[in-house]
């Protein structure tokens, strides 16, 4: 996985899951070896997804990779990446 290629992440909204309907997902997509490959890397951080459900509850989301940590002690590879929604689409409250 870390050596591979053409790295794209992408988020999916978990609205459905049972320990956070705030949950949004991270799968990475990428190439090795002349193959294509498409795997679940976790979860952005709970409070991260919670700001994003208050302050862009429908808005597309995007992600890009900033740093790929390798595994130490056993544990999966880390990941640090940034996370992008447009900007102006938070619902406001209706005036009255």
């Amino acid at each position: 996985m870390l050596e591979g290629e053409h790295w794209h992440l992408e988020l999916e909204r978990e609205p459905q899951n049972p320990g956070d309907a705030n949950a949004i997902k991270v799968v990475a997509q990428w190439e090795q070896a002349g193959r294509h490959y498409c795997e679940q890397l976790g979860y952005v951080p709970r409070a991260t997804a919670l700001l994003i459900s208050v302050e862009a509850p429908t808005a597309p989301l995007s992600a890009n990779i900033v740093t790929i940590f390798k595994p130490r002690d056993g544990k999966s590879p880390g990941i640090r990446m940034n996370v992008w929604c447009p900007k102006g689409v938070r619902k406001r409250p209706k005036r009255r």
